[in-house]
Parts: structure tokens; sequence; C-alpha cells
């Protein structure tokens, strides 16, 4: 169910980008970041752990190093590659599209 919501908030996003108007930073943000955690635990990414302000730590894979730090909208821009994943000192494999 979180893929769903994860897919139908991503895409709203993306149209409010376009259309100047600020990210909803609400209960969909937070579906998008749980799935996209466990997404990329399933396929194998790495292990990290996510200090994401205003959420708990996350681990993907079993966790540990390295620690991503910083702002869950463009966690999530970055994971599903609208952002540069390098602001995270990532690179293009994060992308849950490639």
């Amino acid at each position: 169910m979180e893929g769903i919501w994860n897919d139908a908030w991503i895409h709203t996003d993306d149209i409010r980008a376009a259309l100047g108007l600020s990210s909803d930073r609400g209960a969909g943000l937070r579906a998008s970041v749980s799935f996209l955690t466990d997404l990329l635990t399933r396929r194998g990414w790495g292990s990290a752990t996510l200090k994401l302000d205003g959420f708990p730590p996350l681990s993907i894979g079993r966790g540990g190093h390295p620690d991503i730090s910083g702002d869950a909208l463009t966690f999530v821009l970055v994971v599903t590659g609208r952002a540069d994943p390098a602001v995270f000192a990532l690179d293009e494999t994060i992308n849950v599209y490639r």
C-alpha cells in the first residue's frame, strides 16, 4: 500500500513543483520515506542509517554507516532521481529507477 501512496504523492509533488507550489511534508512524505527505505533494502543497496530531519532513525539493510542525514524531502527526491545524490555524498546507485 505504501508503494501506491508513494507513487501518488511523488507525482503530485512533481505537479506542485511545476506550478510553483510548496511540497506537502505530511503523511505522504512519511509514507514515501518508509517505502523507499524498504525498497532500497529489498534491492540490496548497501547498508546505511537514515537520520532525516523530523524522522526517527531508519535502517537501510542492516543499518550502520554511512549515516545519511538531512532533509527528508530531499532524500525522496534523490532516491527517485529528481535531485542530485551528491547532496548526500552519494552516487547514482541510490536511484531506485535506474
